[in-house]
């Protein structure tokens, strides 16, 4: 199967095109271009530029995050938050959930990797 890819600049749009044999004519003002590798790429001044994907966020919810942990585990989680300063024990008390895009999960991670370790921690804060 013989595919080829034609991008319409003034339009900003793909088609791509095949079948058993080569498409030599695109519609006037098309440019052909090679196929997209994935959808990680677009097409920039002549060439293929790779953007790095987006990490996925974790979105736990607390109540979740607290259910998981053992009674002694979250003995030592509340210690290690007394430590903190007020404001980050407080978003860290009512939040409703904990996001790995939010500027406190570092401090979440560390936490938890600090007190039981890489593999715990990872099931602690993994996506429900």
């Amino acid at each position: 199967m013989i595919e080829k890819g034609f991008f319409h600049p003034d339009l900003g749009y793909w088609q791509t095109v095949g079948g058993e044999e080569a498409v030599d004519d695109y519609p006037a003002g098309t440019v052909e271009v090679p196929l997209k590798p994935n959808d990680h790429h677009e097409w920039i001044n002549g060439e293929w530029v790779y953007n790095e994907p987006e990490p996925p966020i974790t979105i736990i919810p607390s109540v979740t995050l607290w259910e998981r942990m053992s009674e002694d585990e979250a003995v030592q989680v509340e210690a290690a938050m007394s430590t903190q300063p007020f404001r980050t024990r407080q978003i860290f008390m009512t939040a409703q959930t904990f996001r790995s895009d939010h500027e406190l999960w570092p401090l979440l991670e560390q936490t938890a990797i600090g007190l039981f370790g890489d593999a715990r921690a990872a099931e602690l804060l993994k996506q429900p």
